[in-house]
């Protein structure tokens, strides 16, 4: 499978750990980007069309709800998947959250979640 084949999965989080599983966990059958801080993820999303954000809330620079806010205004149909152990969201607020995983989650958990995220599935919270 060539890269172009692939869904573009963007991974949003400042944990060098978990943002190395996920990316290994992904790899394989998406083509992932990464970004450490909202302010990079922010500069990616504006040049990329992903078909998938998952978001950490927690970070450095741009906080993740700074950049949900903005996501909602220059791209309100990405898709965005939140992994946080502080949702605060309102389903109203933010249309473009498909669903959020409250930390800490088991990544295996997670492929059939993030497949249906992409195919556009809503679950709104697990």
């Amino acid at each position: 499978m060539e890269f172009s084949d692939r869904p573009l999965l963007l991974i949003v989080e400042d944990d060098d750990v978990e943002r190395i599983i996920l990316h290994e966990r992904f790899k394989q059958v998406y083509y992932v980007e990464e970004a450490t801080n909202g302010y990079d993820a922010l500069k990616l999303c504006v040049n990329n069309n992903y078909d998938l954000v998952l978001l950490d809330l927690n970070l450095p620079i741009l906080s993740g709800l700074g950049l949900l806010y903005a996501i909602n205004i220059i791209k309100p149909n990405q898709k965005i998947v939140v992994l946080s152990n502080q949702c605060v969201l309102r389903k109203d607020q933010y249309p473009n959250v498909l669903f959020w995983l409250d930390k800490p989650y088991k990544v295996i958990t997670m492929d059939g979640l993030i497949e249906g995220a992409i195919m556009g599935h809503v679950v709104k919270k697990v």
